[in-house]
């Protein structure tokens, strides 16, 4: 096994480790700018509810703190649809937090820090950052970094996340990386040695172990999920594989080594934030939900669901302490789950989950998707539609109906001003730079508490809409693909790039049409 895996001191480490700020990370390419919808408060309070949980008290002033905030989009979004959260972003490279101060300031933010430092440096000083949180969100670092990093990102968790408080933990799982770690490894001796920047370099690489697989090298294919990772490599995003595949300290991670380590920060395992994990019945196929279900320990039920499901990524939640609840306090706090639709049509097509497949009965899903246009759902509106129904029946097609993507978890029902002023604010600041040619397809909803994903010709429609344009949607869609034609860009569909300009317009009219009526429901 290369050093890199067992002594990231080691020699030969990634250029970007040259730096001793760096220490192994991935430093001299930028982190790309997705927005994490579920680590927004709301999302991760109905988790918390759903495995039996009281939930974030979203009515009292908060603190969210993100380590490894990178660009800081994502802080930017909570702060600007829950005006009453103070976030904070802690990231060690400074273009990322010059990136997230910028956002915080155009968008006039007041409630979005950003400090640069290291996890050592936030673990070992209580000036730095808020001194208490509740929430702290780890995403996309965990198994990037060495380990004596994962350790300080414990210790921050450990002294300054309150009783009671959620722990976001996002981080690659060994059960879906067996065969992909050595390819990881070639990927990053590869674009070591071309010379460029780690974003650049990383396709040519990839191109080089395409090539070993095609005349035949024994080593591929490669197991399903990591064969279907290597499809994706010619159009990835450059500055996403470079952090996923080239930094000197990744290393996938074992569940119980992970809860273990969380377990020392005082922290106990809630579940996965995929909003039906919480249902036993799509934990596995059937032929071995029995094995699944008699597990000795929550330890030993997540190791089989990650080798059933060859499952490579977690998003584990973790609680500072577990509260015991009544049956009434829990039924209680399943009634004040409230969803709104995201303008989805329903489709008769099955809902993954790591078990497999699981279809959404039309008969009883179809209805539900269709008042999802006209008001937000709760467990007791859906009694109404289903009168057959049990309250466990409705509060489970909630999660379901998050899982499909029809709905989101509600923040405020009826957001405050300065909430929708904020998150118009920040919206605007992003459709500025998708003008200038950026790629930011979410938009803010303090209806949500974070962002929904409207893509690229919804942002410029709701631009224009800002500026003063009429409410029509093929109007709207001509000018977004104008635009996209001025920046030599143009509308996708699926995997295809669509020239005629024709079929383009009617396809970005479609898309807009949706964002009008979000626009109302969501308060975009």
């Amino acid at each position: 096994m290369s050093r890199r895996w067992t002594d990231p001191a080691a020699p030969g480490r990634h250029r970007s480790a040259g730096a001793t700020w760096g220490d192994g990370y991935v430093v001299d390419t930028p982190y790309f700018e997705p927005v994490a919808v579920q680590v927004s408060p709301a999302w991760l309070s109905m988790v918390a509810v759903l495995h039996g949980q009281p939930p974030l008290d979203l009515s009292r002033p908060l603190t969210w703190l993100d380590l490894g905030a990178a660009s800081g989009i994502s802080a930017a979004t909570i702060a600007a649809t829950n005006p009453t959260v103070d976030v904070w972003g802690v990231d060690h490279n400074p273009g990322h937090v010059e990136r997230g101060r910028s956002l915080a300031a155009r968008a006039a933010l007041a409630n979005c820090h950003f400090e640069e430092a290291s996890f050592a440096d936030l673990a070992n000083d209580d000036r730095l950052g808020p001194p208490e949180a509740d929430v702290i969100v780890v995403s996309g670092v965990y198994s990037w970094i060495s380990a004596a990093n994962q350790g300080h990102v414990r210790e921050v968790i450990r002294r300054r996340l309150r009783p009671g408080g959620l722990a976001y933990v996002m981080y690659e799982s060994a059960w879906g990386w067996s065969s992909m770690v050595p390819m990881a490894e070639a990927l990053r001796l590869l674009a070591d040695a071309d010379g460029r920047r780690p974003d650049l370099a990383f396709h040519d690489a990839a191109a080089v172990l395409q090539r070993l697989a095609d005349g035949g090298a024994a080593s591929f294919p490669l197991g399903s999920h990591e064969q279907g990772q290597m499809d994706r490599w010619p159009t990835v995003n450059g500055l996403y594989a470079a952090h996923e595949y080239l930094g000197a300290n990744f290393g996938p991670l074992l569940f119980d080594d992970v809860a273990s380590a969380m377990a020392d920060a005082r922290c106990s395992y809630v579940g996965q934030v995929d909003t039906v994990d919480h249902l036993p019945a799509y934990w596995a196929p059937p032929t071995l939900a029995d094995t699944v279900q008699t597990a000795p320990d929550v330890v030993t039920r997540e190791s089989y669901r990650d080798l059933i499901g060859q499952r490579a990524l977690r998003q584990d939640l973790y609680r500072r302490g577990l509260a015991m609840s009544t049956v009434h306090q829990q039924e209680a706090a399943l009634a004040g789950l409230t969803v709104v639709g995201l303008g989805r049509p329903f489709e008769e097509r099955p809902l993954e989950v790591l078990g497999g497949g699981v279809s959404l009965d039309p008969a009883y899903y179809e209805p539900l998707v269709g008042a999802l246009a006209d008001r937000p759902l709760d467990a007791a509106t859906i009694s109404t539609i289903h009168t057959d129904w049990s309250f466990g029946d409705a509060a489970s097609a909630l999660a379901m109906l998050v899982a499909g993507g029809y709905a989101a978890p509600v923040a405020a029902v009826d957001p405050t001003p300065d909430a929708v002023a904020a998150s118009h604010r920040l919206t605007d600041v992003l459709i500025a730079e998708d003008r200038q040619g950026a790629d930011h397809p979410v938009a803010c909803s303090p209806v949500l508490g974070s962002a929904v994903e409207v893509d690229l010709m919804g942002m410029l429609a709701l631009g224009d809409l800002a500026d003063g344009a009429e409410a029509e949607a093929a109007a709207l869609a001509g000018r977004a693909v104008d635009e996209l034609a001025r920046q030599d860009r143009l509308v996708r569909e699926h995997d295809e790039l669509i020239t005629d300009v024709e079929r383009a317009t009617t396809v970005a009219a479609g898309r807009v049409e949706r964002v009008l009526g979000l626009r109302r429901s969501l308060r975009l």
